[in-house]
């Protein structure tokens, strides 16, 4: 049976790094979305890769046949948006993120694959890992928390551009933003929010703000990571109603998808949210999406940007 391993690659970066589960000081968090399941953590040591030496991460993984998974429809997807609408207008929350999957049959090339990803979303947190034979790989716009010599960050993501961006947009990226002020706040963060920007994600665009943080002495970054996950770009707010909207009414096992992941020692933190992903079984591919639905949301418009998210991972299927 094969180790627990993981291979990723940073936004902007050309190295290529290896973790397997062995002996060694480097550590690899993948958190799912809902936080009373399972967290895994990677221990070994981290090397480098080539593009020439992927089959050291992709050759002998066995992984599980699904007969359950079947893709969402625009029916019941539409249906969701629209009662999350009426709830919003009800009071009962401002923002949730309704997602969908969508499942191919088939026998994939996983090496290839993660290629395309590699080549066609350089600016991507780019990944592939295997935990108890989940084999999951993905290409993440969205920063959670990072640390290196620059710093503390910590990024506010959402608002995909139709067009143009509209009200909408705007009102779910402020949104955001109000999470995580109130969640440094409360955990007596020095921050400053940089000016919002437009940040490219392949062929998608979203409103990005990034927040560089004072790092605290002894801090506890698990601490800050489990007060900004789930953020309101993956749940909604406020936190609470939202999710339990997601997990009384959503068709799908969000399962990873959503959650977060990546390095996390003691002077060096690089965590991505679990987006643009996709899970892989012995006979299909299941790929995963959610749109932030508020009061000015259009059901029409967000499966669209829902199945757009989704074409981010499909291109690039081998």
């Amino acid at each position: 049976m094969a180790k627990n391993k993981v291979i990723f690659r940073l936004p902007n970066q050309n190295s290529i790094n290896y973790i397997e589960e062995g002996i060694g000081f480097d550590e690899f968090i993948i958190a799912p979305f809902l936080k009373n399941e399972e967290t895994y953590t990677i221990k070994g040591s981290k090397i480098n890769l080539s593009l020439y030496e992927l089959n050291i991460f992709f050759n002998g993984l066995e992984f599980t046949k699904t007969t359950n998974i079947k893709s969402t429809s625009d029916i019941e997807y539409k249906n969701n948006v629209n009662l999350a609408i009426k709830n919003i207008k009800l009071g009962d929350f401002e923002k949730v993120v309704v997602a969908q999957n969508q499942f191919i049959e088939g026998q994939f090339n996983l090496e290839l694959t993660f290629k395309n990803l590699l080549v066609q979303y350089p600016e991507a947190y780019v990944f592939a890992f295997f935990i108890n034979n989940v084999m999951m790989m993905g290409a993440s716009p969205e920063l959670l928390l990072s640390q290196n010599e620059n710093g503390l960050k910590t990024l506010a993501l959402g608002g995909t551009k139709a067009g143009e961006y509209t009200q909408k947009e705007y009102s779910e990226h402020q949104q955001i933003k109000q999470f995580i002020e109130k969640e440094l706040e409360l955990l007596d963060f020095e921050f400053k929010a940089q000016q919002t920007i437009s940040q490219k994600a392949g062929q998608l665009e979203h409103l990005s703000t990034t927040y560089e943080l004072k790092p605290k002495m002894h801090d506890n970054h698990l601490e800050l990571l489990n007060h900004l996950h789930p953020s309101s770009a993956i749940c909604g707010l406020p936190q609470t109603s939202s999710l339990k909207f997601i997990i009384e009414n959503e068709t799908i096992e969000r399962g990873f998808y959503s959650g977060y992941l990546g390095q996390i020692n003691s002077n060096v933190i690089h965590v991505y949210v679990n987006l643009r992903c996709a899970q892989f079984f012995k006979n299909g591919v299941v790929m995963y999406a959610g749109a932030g639905i508020n009061s000015e949301s259009n059901d029409e418009a967000e499966w669209i940007e829902t199945l757009r998210k989704i074409d981010t991972f499909k291109s690039c299927l081998v």
